[in-house]
């Protein structure tokens, strides 16, 4: 009596089943689903300039340009967008208390 891991039908399934669990796991990433990143970095500032200009003072501070809320569409998802303007008029968006659902297709 033969082995049941000999008969080729067997082994094509099983050679076809790994391939696809391979394939799922790039697909969907599920590790993403346990893995947390936290980051809290400072607000940019501009270099400050050698020579103080003729002019008034430009402000030293950011300035809120723009503000707004997150909406969670497939991802749960909550915190705020800050867009800034510096002193030499830059831009910088800020991301605050951005809270998310982690997935292969996350976009921010």
């Amino acid at each position: 009596m033969r082995s049941v891991l000999r008969r080729p039908v067997v082994v094509t399934g099983l050679g076809i089943a790994a391939v696809l669990a391979v394939v799922a796991l790039f697909v969907f990433e599920p590790w993403k689903l346990v893995v947390d990143e936290h980051v809290d970095e400072a607000v940019p500032t501009a270099p400050t300039a050698v020579a103080a200009p003729a002019g008034p003072a430009a402000a030293a501070e950011p300035m809120v340009l723009a503000r707004g809320e997150f909406v969670a569409h497939e991802h749960a998802s909550s915190g705020s967008v800050v867009v800034l303007g510096l002193p030499d008029g830059s831009r910088v968006l800020r991301l605050e208390d951005l809270r998310t659902s982690n997935g292969p297709k996350l976009r921010v």
